[in-house]
């Protein structure tokens, strides 16, 4: 559910879920709408999103893309991280970018969110996207988040992101144990 601009699955804290405490921190979304910032809504429905569903596979390890993904799996796989992109503006198109001014306005803004998250039981943060991470891991670190970085999932032609995602989950494997 969106709580402000943070996505809270209504599981992130269960005890039986493997991600409890992890926020997930994208870098931006595009061609959504106002109450579903991130285009959450809109893939649970079964919307394409190029992000959402390689992170799924990579997170799920069911790496066909023809497998059709239910509605409740799509829910079930929400439910279960808190999320927020670094930028809240909604850019037009996949391939725009966002601006310096909307740069600016998401290291005001980040802290915020970073706290807000926190305070919903975030604990680590995987955070993917090349271009903000420069600034956005100091404020997620300041925020008291065990950080993990990635590369941004749809422009990862060398296959780093999925590297990093098991690096991720090696040390929340560790911390749960």
């Amino acid at each position: 559910m969106m709580k402000g601009t943070l996505w809270v699955g209504k599981n992130c804290q269960s005890e039986d879920n493997p991600f409890r405490g992890v926020f997930v921190l994208g870098h931006s979304t595009y061609g959504t709408v106002v109450g579903d910032l991130h285009g959450i809504l809109a893939w649970i429905e079964g919307k394409g999103d190029a992000t959402f569903s390689i992170f799924y596979r990579v997170v799920t390890g069911k790496e066909n893309r023809r497998t059709k993904k239910t509605k409740p799996e799509r829910q079930a796989f929400w439910d279960r991280f808190i999320f927020a992109n670094s930028v809240e503006a909604i850019l037009k198109t996949g391939s725009d970018t966002p601006s310096a001014k909307d740069y600016a306005i998401a290291k005001t803004v980040l802290p915020g969110v970073c706290a807000q998250a926190v305070a919903e039981g975030a604990v680590y943060a995987f955070s993917f996207g090349d271009a903000h991470q420069a600034w956005s891991t100091l404020i997620l670190k300041n925020a008291g988040l065990v950080v993990t970085e990635s590369v941004h999932f749809a422009n990862d032609k060398q296959k780093r992101a999925p590297v990093a995602w098991k690096e991720f989950v090696i040390k929340l494997n560790g911390s749960h144990s």
